[in-house]
């Protein structure tokens, strides 16, 4: 399930392909204790982490438009990561906005850990990229020798899934959002902590309705609904990566 590496970016980039929301899974997969950061930052660390991470990116969706039109200038290939219809479209895009990469350790799911308290940043940033106002993918940041740098495109299908999601259920400063990746579990989640109480819920994203078989709902889930399916899934992939 690695992501491979695109042949036709010439930037050297993981690519996904277009729509694929789990693309970016596979290639994290098991690595979550080594990215996960332990210490938990202020809110000024995580604004000042956003601006320096949203500069990267871009930085880098200005070159990654610029290199695809003059390497595409007929037609883009198949298996484009962002969706796109056209090289013309290139010159339109432009970054929304960002969110940081949580995760929960699978020690955590399987005991039964508050999901929220748990929940810890990777690092990493993604940021939806847009063609006037509509979802097309997601660029992927992190931090590579110290420096911010776009690791992947791609994840169409999950851009327009939380993008709408934030909409649905975020503050204006969408404070009270976060986006969480249980990356043994193949699953994305937005959390949910409401204004009135203050309680966090949850919202699945594609890749858990997929993978945990859950149902297209418009309202939010409890942690205790959430979290039999979680630990069943974590569960049967740690055993298949057991020697």
């Amino acid at each position: 399930m690695l992501n491979p590496v695109s042949p036709w970016t010439g930037l050297g980039r993981q690519v996904c392909r277009a729509g694929a929301s789990l693309c970016v899974l596979g290639a994290l997969l098991g690595s979550t204790g080594s990215m996960a950061q332990t210490a938990p930052a202020s809110q000024a660390q995580v604004q000042l982490q956003e601006t320096a991470a949203s500069s990267a990116a871009a930085q880098d969706l200005a070159r990654f438009a610029q290199h695809h039109q003059k390497v595409h200038a007929d037609a883009l290939p198949k298996g484009f990561p962002l969706a796109v219809d056209s090289v013309a479209d290139l010159a339109r895009l432009r970054l929304g906005r960002g969110f940081a990469v949580y995760t929960v350790d699978p020690a955590d799911i399987t005991s039964g850990s508050d999901l929220s308290s748990a929940a810890k940043p990777t690092g990493q940033w993604r940021f939806v990229v847009r063609l006037g106002s509509r979802p097309v993918g997601l660029v992927t940041v992190d931090q590579v020798k110290g420096q911010w740098q776009a690791v992947s495109y791609g994840g169409a299908g999950l851009a327009e899934d939380v993008d709408a999601k934030m909409r649905q259920h975020g503050t204006p400063d969408r404070s009270n959002l976060r986006f969480v990746r249980i990356f043994q579990a193949h699953s994305d989640f937005l959390e949910v902590v409401s204004p009135a109480d203050g309680h966090a819920r949850l919202a699945p994203l594609v890749s858990a309705r997929v993978s945990l078989g859950m149902p297209a709902l418009d309202q939010l889930l409890e942690q205790g609904d959430v979290l039999p399916s979680l630990r069943a899934a974590v569960a049967a992939n740690v055993a298949d990566f057991q020697p």
